[in-house]
C-alpha cells in the first residue's frame, strides 16, 4: 500500500462513523443533465452548522436560480451519490451566511468514484487548505498545481497577509466604515439603505474606499497576482493538456483580463491549446464570455442584440440608439441597487428626453417574470424595458455582467461606449456636450 492510500485508508476509518449518520435526503438537480457517472461525495465540516452544501457547475449563481444539486448536512458530515458529467468541473459550496451571500467553496472533477472533503471554519483564512482529502486523477493535478504555486509565493504571501493585519482596522476610509455602519441604521427607510448600497459599490469601484494604506496594499496585492499569472503560463505550456488545467486556464483568463495583464496572449493560448479540446466542458463558454465582455469596454463599440418586451413585441439596440445618447441599464426586480440605480436613471431621462436621449432597460430575471411585469406596471416609465431570461442571460453576460445583475453603459450618438457604469453627473456632462 502506497503513501496516498495510507492517507485515504486512514481519513476513511476516522470519518466513517461520522458519515454513517448523514442524511440522505437531497434535492435533485432540477435541470438533470445527461450525467455519465455516479460520485461518491461525503463530508465532515467543523466548527460550522450549515443546512446543506450545494454542488455546482463552475460558474453557476446558485442564490439566483442557477441549477444545483443540494446535499444535506447532518451533525457535521454529509454523504451522497450524485449524478455527474466527467467532462465537466464543479464547485462544492460550503456556506458561511445564511443565503449562501458569503461561502468556501472547492473546485473539483467527477473523474474518481469518491471525494471525501473536510472543511473547518477555524482554519487558516488567508491560505485555506484544499478541501479534497483523497484525490485522484484532474483532482489531484489541479491541487498540485495549487500547492506549487502556493509554496513558490509563500514568502510573499505571508507578507502580504502580516500587512493586512497590521492596517486591517484602518484600510477603509473613515467614510466607508460610515456608510457600512448606516446599512444597519434600521431607523432609515429602504430607500436610504438602498442609497448607501449604491455608494459604498461607487466606492469600491474607484477604489475611494480604501485608506493609502488600503490602496498600496492592493497594489502589492495585484503585482503578486501578476507573477502568480505568469507562473501558472510556465506551469501549463510545459504539461501536456488535461481538464484540470483547462481549468487553470480559464481561472488565469478570467484573473488576467481584470488585472490587464498579458490578456491577449492568454486569449492566443486559449486558441491555440484548448478551443478544439473537450468540447462538452462548460469551460468554453466561460471563456468566451469573458472574451466577449472585454470588448464593451471605454472607447469600444456596443453589442447589437434584440429582446422581448412585456407584448413580446422584440428590439434591436442599434434601431433603437440610432444616433442618440443611449444609457444601457442591466437590471433585476431581485437587485436592490439596481433599482436605485433605476431610479437615478429615471430622473436623468424624465429632465433630458427632448435631447436626443434614450434608455434601454434589460431585466435579468430568473424562472418567472412576474415581478419584473409587476415592477413596470406600477414604475410607469415610457422607456423602452425589455426582458432577458435564463436563456437570454448571454446577452448580459456579452456585457461582462456575469453572474450580476446590473451593469450601465454609457453609450455615444456613434455607438461608442464612453463610460462603464457612470455617474448621474458623468451622464448629465455627456448630454450637455452633444
Amino acid at each position: 500500500m502506497n503513501l496516498m492510500d495510507l492517507r485515504t485508508f486512514a481519513v476513511t476509518v476516522i470519518l466513517l462513523p461520522a458519515l454513517y449518520a448523514c442524511s440522505h435526503s437531497n434535492e435533485k438537480w432540477e435541470n438533470n443533465p445527461e450525467n455519465d457517472k455516479i460520485v461518491h461525495v461525503s463530508g465532515t465540516i467543523a466548527n460550522l452548522s450549515p443546512r446543506d452544501v450545494r454542488i455546482a457547475l463552475v460558474g453557476t449563481d446558485v442564490v439566483h436560480g442557477g441549477d444545483y444539486y443540494s446535499i444535506k448536512v447532518n451533525r457535521g458530515c454529509f454523504s451522497a451519490d450524485v449524478p455527474l458529467d466527467q467532462d465537466k468541473v464543479y464547485e462544492l459550496l460550503i456556506p458561511l451566511e445564511k443565503g449562501y451571500s458569503g461561502l468556501r467553496f472547492q473546485t473539483f472533477f467527477a473523474d474518481q468514484d469518491s471525494i471525501l472533503f473536510a472543511y473547518d471554519s477555524q482554519e487558516n483564512p488567508f491560505r485555506s487548505p484544499a478541501l479534497i482529502l483523497n484525490p485522484e486523477g484532474n483532482n489531484e493535478e489541479y491541487l498540485a498545481f495549487r500547492a506549487e504555486r502556493a509554496e513558490r509565493f509563500a514568502e510573499e504571501n505571508r507578507s502580504l497577509d502580516d500587512e493586512y493585519t497590521s492596517i486591517k482596522d484602518h484600510y477603509y476610509t473613515d467614510e466607508y466604515d460610515r456608510l457600512c455602519d448606516g446599512l444597519n441604521d434600521r431607523s432609515l427607510d429602504r430607500s436610504a439603505r438602498d442609497t448607501i448600497r449604491l455608494l459604498i459599490g461607487q466606492m469600491n469601484a474607484d477604489l475611494s474606499a480604501y485608506t493609502p494604506e488600503g490602496r498600496s496594499y492592493l497594489a502589492r496585492r495585484n503585482e503578486l497576482k501578476k507573477k502568480e499569472l505568469d507562473f501558472a503560463r510556465d506551469y501549463l505550456e510545459a504539461r501536456p493538456s488535461s481538464l484540470a488545467l483547462f481549468e487553470i486556464m480559464y481561472e488565469s483568463v478570467r484573473s488576467a483580463s481584470d488585472l490587464d495583464h498579458h490578456y491577449h496572449d492568454w486569449l492566443n493560448y486559449y486558441e491555440r491549446e484548448y478551443s478544439r479540446l473537450f468540447q462538452d466542458s462548460n469551460l468554453h463558454p466561460l471563456v468566451r464570455n469573458v472574451i466577449t465582455s472585454t470588448s464593451v469596454r471605454e472607447g469600444g463599440r456596443f453589442i447589437d442584440f434584440t429582446l422581448p418586451d412585456k407584448d413580446g413585441i422584440s428590439y434591436t439596440l442599434s434601431q433603437l440608439i440610432d444616433g442618440k445618447t443611449a444609457v444601457l441599464e442591466f437590471w433585476a426586480t431581485w437587485c436592490r441597487s439596481c433599482i436605485v440605480n433605476r431610479n437615478v436613471i429615471r430622473d436623468l431621462y424624465d429632465r433630458n428626453r427632448d435631447k436626443d436621449f434614450v434608455v434601454v432597460e434589460v431585466a435579468r430575471e430568473i424562472k418567472d417574470d412576474t415581478a419584473w411585469r409587476n415592477y413596470i406596471a406600477k414604475d410607469g416609465a415610457d422607456w423602452v424595458d425589455l426582458l432577458a431570461m435564463e436563456e437570454n442571460h448571454s446577452v448580459g453576460n456579452a456585457y461582462g455582467c456575469g453572474i450580476k445583475a446590473g451593469g450601465t453603459f454609457l453609450i455615444d450618438k456613434n455607438g461608442y461606449v464612453i463610460k462603464v457604469d457612470p455617474t448621474k453627473e458623468e451622464i448629465e456632462a455627456a448630454l450637455a456636450s452633444r
